[in-house]
């Protein structure tokens, strides 16, 4: 399911978290999510963050988590503790570029094997564009060679295409059902390896603190553990 969508159909529910009581201090005269000219402007447009706050007490709340947060100028992408920045540099919007073919199907658009098919089919493809105040950067979130996740013009090609899942093999189900997982579509190092890590995982910052966004091995915690690896959106 599109990770948007997922997370506005069950946006009544989100706000009566328990967690969120227990977070007054929070309270701000900005919404935490996406500037209102980019929600104007596409009903895609969203503000990522990673299941990690710089609170762990707050994990898995979203008001609280550290958002995703484009530097236009070095390109690179990082994690800020601030989720409420308001100056356009954690609007993004998804754009889905196809879906994972189901089990006996083709190999799609990207490639994909027997393995993504049985265990992913289904799953939407989707592009993250960078689009300040709602405007179109043609800058997009691209997993590098050296495993950097950085802005670079959209292509609409492999390295700039994430699986949005909510299961995938020796992983936990992410611990809130407002999260999921992010896996590029690229095969690491250009072939499948020999485990059930065939993906790269969308990666924050250990911790919540300011830091890179890269794609690394997935990595099995306990439920509900808070991680760097699972991703919400701030409709």
């Amino acid at each position: 399911m599109h990770l948007r969508t997922k997370i506005i159909t069950t946006l009544a529910a989100a706000a009566a978290l328990p967690a969120l009581a227990a977070a007054p201090a929070l309270a701000s005269a900005h919404p935490h999510t996406a500037t209102n000219a980019c929600q104007v402007t596409s009903t895609d447009c969203a503000e990522p963050v990673e299941a990690q706050a710089p609170l762990a007490a707050l994990d898995y709340v979203r008001i609280a988590d550290a958002g995703l947060t484009a530097h236009p100028f070095t390109r690179n992408i990082t994690i800020d503790p601030n989720n409420n920045r308001q100056d356009g540099r954690q609007d993004w919007t998804f754009a889905r570029e196809g879906t994972v073919p189901s089990p006996g199907g083709g190999r799609g658009g990207f490639g994909f094997t027997a393995f993504d098919r049985f265990n992913y089919g289904g799953a939407g493809v989707f592009e993250l564009e960078w689009t300040p105040f709602g405007n179109e950067s043609g800058l997009c979130a691209h997993q590098t060679w050296d495993l950097r996740v950085v802005l670079r013009p959209c292509s609409g090609r492999v390295p700039q295409a994430w699986i949005i899942v909510t299961s995938a093999p020796l992983l936990p189900a992410p611990g809130s059902p407002f999260y999921t997982y992010a896996l590029n579509a690229r095969q690491p190092h250009g072939r499948q390896l020999p485990t059930a890590q065939h993906h790269y995982c969308l990666t924050g910052t250990p911790g919540a603190v300011a830091g890179p966004v890269t794609a690394a091995r997935c990595r099995a915690l306990g439920h509900a553990t808070g991680t760097d690896q699972q991703w919400s959106a701030l409709p």
